[in-house]
C-alpha cells in the first residue's frame, strides 16, 4: 500500500536540511595531529600516574587500577610493595592476606586471583621477569591490551599500541576520532590516524586531559580542543557563565577548526574571555564584541608560538551558541 503524501499545512516550506560534510581521512589525520600537538603544549610532563620503580610494580599497579582511580592505587601500593618484592613473593602469597591489603581498590578477590596467577606464569615462563612484547604480555592471566600498552609504553618505551581506558574512550568519541565502543576497535582507529611516534604520548595526554578538563559528568571548564563538526559537543558544555562562543578558525593546511570560549563578568562589569585549553589566552572588553575581538588576537598570538603545522593562524568568524 502506498503511503499517503503529507498534507501541506500552509505557511513557508521548511528549509531542507543540509547534509553534514564528512571529514576526509586526510583531514582527520591532520586534525588529530593538531590536537596531539596542542595537548603536548598543555601537558609536557604527561605520563602514567601510577607510582612504580620496576616493570613488575607497574604490572601489579595496572591490574589494581581496573575500576579504581590511580590515586587510590598509589595509596595501597607502598605497603604492598614493601611486603611483596618479587614475582615469587606474589605467586606464593596467601590470598586472604593479599585481599586484605588491596581491598580498598575494589574487586579485590578477582584482582588477587589475577595477580597470583599472573606471577605464577611469570615464574614458569619468564624466570620471574616481566616480558617486553605485546604477544607475551597478553598471554599473562589478567593482562589485556590496555595493561600491556601501559607497561610497554611507560616502562619499556615501546610503541606497540595506544592505551584505551575510560578517558581515552570518551575523548576519542567526542573528538570524532572513532565511532566504535569496543576498546580494541577504538585503539585500531586511533592507530590509523595518529603517527606511531605519538602512540605512547597519545594515551597519557588524553588521560590527563580527560581527568583535568574533559570530564565525564558536569565538566567544570569548557573544552576548547577543536572538536569534530559531527560530534555532539553541546551536551558537554559547562553552564553558569555569561555566554558561550564558538570561534571558527582557519588553520594552516588543515581547514577550519572550532575553539570554545567562555565569557564571564568580573566584579567591575567587564567581560572576561577565556579559552581553558589554551593557557594564557585571556582577554577582556567592555562588551561581547570587544572581548571576542581581543580573544581572537590572543588565540592567534598564542597558537603561532606553538608552531606552524596544523596550528590556527587567522580567525574566520565568531557566532553565539
Amino acid at each position: 500500500m502506498k503511503a499517503r503524501p503529507k498534507k501541506h499545512t500552509g505557511g513557508r516550506n521548511p528549509a531542507p536540511r543540509r547534509a553534514k560534510k564528512r571529514e576526509s581521512p586526510a583531514d582527520l589525520n591532520k586534525r588529530a595531529s593538531s590536537i596531539i600537538a596542542l595537548l603536548k603544549g598543555l601537558y609536557p610532563d604527561a605520563r602514567t600516574a601510577l607510582d612504580h620503580s620496576s616493570p613488575l610494580e607497574l604490572l601489579i599497579s595496572t591490574i589494581l587500577s581496573a575500576q579504581c582511580t590511580d590515586e587510590r592505587v598509589n595509596k595501597v601500593t607502598p605497603d604492598l610493595f614493601r611486603r611483596y618484592r618479587s614475582a615469587k613473593d606474589f605467586a606464593t602469597a596467601t590470598p586472604a592476606e593479599l585481599e586484605r591489603i588491596i581491598r580498598s581498590t575494589g574487586f579485590f578477590r578477582a584482582k588477587t586471583k589475577s595477580i597470583i596467577n599472573c606471577c605464577k606464569e611469570l615464574i614458569a615462563s619468564y624466570n620471574g621477569e616481566v616480558p617486553d612484547t605485546m604477544e607475551e604480555l597478553v598471554q599473562l592471566p589478567g593482562v589485556g591490551r590496555k595493561t600491556a600498552n601501559v607497561i610497554l609504553g611507560n616502562y619499556f618505551g615501546k610503541a606497540e599500541g595506544i592505551v584505551v581506558d575510560t578517558h581515552v574512550k570518551r575523548l576519542s568519541e567526542r573528538l570524532g576520532f572513532t565511532r566504535q565502543s569496543d576498546p580494541e576497535k577504538i585503539e585500531t582507529d586511533l592507530m590509523q590516524i595518529i603517527p606511531r611516534e605519538d602512540w605512547i604520548a597519545t594515551g597519557n595526554l588524553l588521560i590527563w586531559h580527560g581527568r583535568k578538563i574533559c570530564q565525564a559528568r558536569k565538566p567544570t571548564m569548557i573544552c576548547a580542543l577543536p572538536w569534530s563538526s559531527s560530534s555532539n559537543s553541546r551536551s558537554f558544555l559547562a553552564f553558569r557563565v555569561y555566554s558561550l562562543y564558538h570561534l571558527e578558525v582557519r588553520t594552516s593546511g588543515v581547514g577550519n577548526m572550532t575553539f570554545k570560549i567562555v565569557l564571564e563578568k568580573d566584579e567591575d562589569g567587564w567581560l572576561v574571555a577565556t579559552c581553558p585549553c589554551l593557557p594564557g589566552c585571556i582577554s577582556q572588553g567592555k562588551n561581547e564584541k570587544q572581548a571576542i575581538k581581543n580573544m581572537k588576537e590572543a588565540i592567534q598570538l598564542h597558537v603561532k608560538s606553538l608552531g606552524e603545522d596544523g596550528i590556527p593562524l587567522t580567525t574566520q568568524a565568531a557566532y553565539n551558541t
